[in-house]
């Protein structure tokens, strides 16, 4: 259970990444984990990568404490906002790179 849990934040996560690249208001996201930290964390910048602005999402799933359904349902939820979203300036983006 848990582990389909992070299967599927992580899957969302890799669609909208494999939509764009992070920049020019592109959202970015990191996924990181650790078995020295023993967990996942999945880091979201809404408007793209910016060293130093602000994250606008830092999930945390530690593999010994489970996972907190608030917490994987605002992850889920960001990501699915994200990704509508990404769709949509995907879909921009190639209109105006083809010409339309």
């Amino acid at each position: 259970m848990e582990n389909r849990k992070l299967l599927e934040l992580m899957n969302l996560a890799i669609d909208i990444s494999k939509m764009g690249d992070g920049k020019r208001g592109f959202p970015d996201i990191n996924i990181s984990g650790s078995t020295y930290i023993r967990g996942i964390t999945i880091k979201i910048r809404d408007a793209g990568f910016d060293q130093a602005g602000p994250r606008d999402g830092d999930y945390w799933f530690g593999f010994d404490a489970g996972i907190s359904d608030r917490t994987y349902s605002d992850c889920k939820r960001h990501l699915e906002e994200l990704k509508a979203r990404a769709e949509g300036f995907s879909r921009e983006v190639a209109q105006r790179d083809s010409g339309l």
